[in-house]
């Protein structure tokens, strides 16, 4: 029974699906209208999200990665450079493009996660679905104030969820939260878009 609660919270709440989250609701925060939010929302998606999904699923599929969401430490690198690529390229699309500085914010954290992430995974694994779980959190903190709190209880489920699996020891789901929650209230702070 907890096995399969564990199993359910990861794949629920796993990156990408956080990601399309916190990216609408940026979006939505930054537009005048849904059509709008949803416009940015699919050019966001299409040019960071997808190309990397799409990488990770062929890579899968040729048995050079053990799967989509967790895989070990020694195959993460390769992720981490991806990402960090193709984020820094969207990026600057996006600037150019004229996106919603919100959506630039994130992506600028995302980047600068990301490359975080690729320097610990040199010596340590670290979670990156509880590093998700407080971005999500951290983002609807920055946008929505403490009416936000309630998505903290997200951060300590998903926690519990890549430790009972043996994905992650404590050690390494703090650090993905800390790191990641850390991050995405600096940069938006920086950018001025902390609503406390």
């Amino acid at each position: 029974m907890k096995t399969r609660l564990a199993n359910y919270i990861s794949d629920i709440f796993n990156p990408l699906t956080l990601s399309i989250l916190f990216v609408f609701l940026l979006a939505k925060d930054s537009t005048a209208n849904l059509w709008e939010a949803a416009k940015w929302s699919f050019i966001f998606i299409a040019l960071c999200m997808l190309p990397i999904f799409l990488v990770i699923l062929n890579m899968v599929k040729k048995g050079k990665l053990k799967s989509v969401f967790s895989n070990p430490r020694e195959q993460r690198h390769v992720l981490y450079v991806l990402g960090s690529v193709l984020v820094g390229a969207a990026l600057i699309i996006l600037v150019f493009i004229g996106a919603p500085d919100k959506l630039i914010a994130a992506l600028f954290a995302g980047f600068v996660s990301s490359v975080l992430f690729m320097i610990v995974n040199f010596f340590w694994k670290i979670s990156v679905h509880t590093a998700f779980a407080s971005a999500f959190f951290s983002i609807a903190l920055v946008l929505y104030g403490y009416s936000a709190l309630g998505f903290v209880l997200l951060v300590p489920m998903m926690a519990w969820a890549r430790v009972y699996l043996k994905e992650h020891t404590v050690g390494q789901v703090t650090a993905g939260a800390l790191l990641a929650g850390t991050v995405i209230v600096t940069v938006f702070n920086i950018f001025n878009m902390v609503n406390l």
